[in-house]
């Protein structure tokens, strides 16, 4: 596992946030992990989705 690739809790959690509305909040290493990697941002009212993150979706579960 490279530094940057997501496990699948990690890409479950992306998935998440690109829903919106969250039921649960997030763990807080999977947070750290999207932030950093550009795939969220911080935005008032919590975490909000990224472009470079919709193309992380977009690009599949399966891709590093």
């Amino acid at each position: 596992n490279s530094d940057d690739s997501l496990s699948s809790a990690e890409f479950d959690s992306l998935l998440e946030l690109s829903r919106g509305l969250k039921w649960r909040p997030l763990p807080a290493r999977h947070t750290a992990k999207l932030l950093r990697l550009g795939y969220a941002k911080e935005a008032i009212g919590g975490l909000s989705i990224t472009e470079f993150g919709r193309l992380r979706i977009a690009k599949g579960a399966d891709s590093h």
